[in-house]
């Protein structure tokens, strides 16, 4: 009982929160690298793409296995592992001489990111008192749009000096400081040994698996935006890259605050799955007047900021029912892993998906049906989901 009274750490779940932010730099430094990755290797859009995408092919095939070894290992233990081979990963791909070192450099960043985007929430829960779960699951849902922000606020300067290999710098140094920090977070309290779990038995259920792939097509919208977001305002609309990476920062920074948004309108009472599929009705709407729209200056930066409030409600919507999802505590981690595993298939897809469509049409308009199409994909599994549980949404 113990537990039950047990303090929440909120200095220790800042760090562990700080990994989250810096997996997010290495996952997202290739969209405001772009131009520069095509000028130096002669690679195309679609290339630049799977370089993009080929990062989360490890989340994709290690994220529920990787959510039962927290429970066998420790939490703590695999996210500082993952942080170290984030960082050892991006200084080795500093030395690519073509587009396979990037592709296996990216691979060997992308198991680190898994190691700690299924460690870290794991984690953050541990060191939390029971009545502030929820709540710092959705603080966690935030750690993209912190850790995007950094790296798109940083990259106009990193390569003004050193090109694209100063955002793999970055986010080495990132990587290394936060594991140096990670190892001054206790292990979190426990009343006793952890149950065994049967990964069988956890993905024997229906809502894991809905929630991982709510998770993908959310995935297929969002990094659809923040990665071509740069390269359609340098070429179609002629901003700067600067400037462009700028204004993709403004989608992060919203989705950060309706990260939070989300979680304070659940927290009171707002069914998780009606908030989810209403917000990604919006986005539905949202997304093809990005592009129709951004040559009008102020009111396209007012629709990015609706599209990055109203997209930023999503993830804490999925975050907060995986603890339901899972059929005891302890196998939290593996709902957890599914959910993260969903989010790298969005990811690995998505940007190909609409760069073989821009590329197919010559057309940036045409290109918006695939994250259209993934929003209201997202809705459906957000009605299954609520048929499900209609006590919780």
């Amino acid at each position: 009982m113990n537990v039950d009274s047990q303090p929440t750490d909120w200095r220790s779940i800042a760090i562990v929160y700080l990994s989250g932010a810096v997996a997010a730099t290495a996952l997202l430094k290739v969209s405001p690298a772009a131009l520069d990755l095509r000028a130096r290797f002669g690679i195309g859009l679609s290339e630049v793409a799977w370089i993009t995408s080929i990062f989360t092919l490890m989340t994709v095939a290690m994220g529920v296995f990787i959510g039962h070894w927290v429970a066998r290992f420790g939490a703590r233990k695999l996210a500082g592992l993952g942080l170290l081979a984030m960082a050892l990963a991006s200084i080795a791909t500093l030395f690519a001489i073509g587009p396979v070192s990037l592709f296996f450099g990216r691979m060997m960043e992308g198991f680190g990111y898994v190691l700690v985007l299924v460690s870290a929430p794991t984690l953050m829960v541990g060191l939390a008192s029971p009545q502030n779960s929820r709540l710092v699951l959705g603080v966690w849902s935030t750690w993209l749009p912190t850790g995007g922000v950094a790296i798109m606020l940083a990259a106009p300067t990193l390569l003004a000096i050193a090109g694209w290999q100063g955002l793999w710098m970055f986010s080495a140094v990132a990587a290394l400081i936060a594991l140096a920090l990670l190892t001054r977070v206790p292990p979190p309290a426990k009343s006793g040994p952890l149950p065994a779990v049967d990964l069988r038995q956890a993905l024997a259920h229906l809502k894991p698996w809905l929630l991982g792939l709510t998770f993908v097509f959310f995935t297929v919208q969002l990094y659809a935006v923040l990665l071509f977001a740069p390269t359609y305002l340098v070429q179609e609309v002629g901003l700067t890259v600067t400037r462009s990476t700028l204004v993709t920062s403004v989608v992060l920074i919203m989705a950060g605050v309706g990260g939070l948004l989300g979680s304070v309108i659940m927290h009171r009472g707002a069914a998780p799955n009606l908030v989810m599929g209403s917000c990604l009705v919006i986005v539905a709407a949202l997304i093809p007047c990005l592009v129709i729209f951004a040559h009008t200056g102020l009111p396209a930066l007012g629709l990015l900021v609706i599209y990055g409030l109203v997209a930023g409600c999503v993830p804490p919507c999925i975050y907060a029912q995986a603890p339901s999802a899972a059929y005891v505590p302890a196998a939290t981690g593996i709902v957890l892993g599914l959910v993260m595993a969903g989010n790298g298939l969005g990811y690995l897809l998505g940007p190909p998906a609409v760069a073989g469509v821009i590329e197919a049409t010559s057309s940036w308009r045409l290109g918006t049906a695939v994250p259209v199409i993934a929003c209201g994909c997202g809705v459906v599994c957000a009605w299954v989901l609520s048929r499900l549980n209609p006590t919780t949404g």
